[in-house]
């Protein structure tokens, strides 16, 4: 069940969303922001894309996977279904996003990817995708949050997240 199958989504009772995050620099704090399957929604999100966007060098982000019963300080808003004819067009997920103060870290986390690691500073790679194949997706399961943060305080933090969830 790949986005390659995209046409039969709704009648297998998958809905698609995404939300673009862009979270501002703030000066002497860390940017963050967060995709969290409330541990009390019944639904299983299945991460089909991750984007990081207007990366610089030397200016480090982790993409992490962990649980969390709690969000990040402002709330964001998910774009609705992008394939849901008469199915649901509000996602079960809740996304937010913190640059002030730092961000609570998650319980249990592992760290996905380290985006920028050695990459010389000035050096910019324009966009980051964390998954390239449907084979590389992966669940997010009731009280699991996905989350990406800079590691440099000041910095942009740019990015997308697309799922599907039933």
């Amino acid at each position: 069940m790949g986005t390659r199958d995209v046409e039969t989504n709704p009648q297998k009772g998958w809905n698609r969303f995404q939300v673009p995050f862009v979270v501002q620099p703030n000066a002497a704090n860390v940017s963050a922001c967060r995709l969290r399957n409330p541990s009390t929604s019944g639904k299983i999100a299945i991460i089909e894309k991750v984007l990081i966007q207007d990366i610089v060098g030397g200016i480090q982000k982790d993409i992490i996977l962990g649980t969390s019963g709690v969000d990040l300080g402002n709330a964001t808003d998910v774009i609705g279904s992008m394939d849901s004819p008469g199915g649901s067009i509000i996602s079960a997920m809740t996304v937010s996003h913190q640059n002030n103060p730092a961000p609570p870290a998650l319980a249990n986390a592992g760290l996905l990817v380290r985006v920028n690691s050695g990459q010389a500073a000035g050096t910019v790679i324009p966009n980051y995708d964390l998954i390239l194949t449907d084979n590389s997706e992966f669940a997010l399961n009731p009280g699991s949050a996905l989350q990406i943060i800079t590691l440099v305080a000041n910095s942009l933090l740019n990015a997308f997240i697309w799922w599907r969830e039933r």
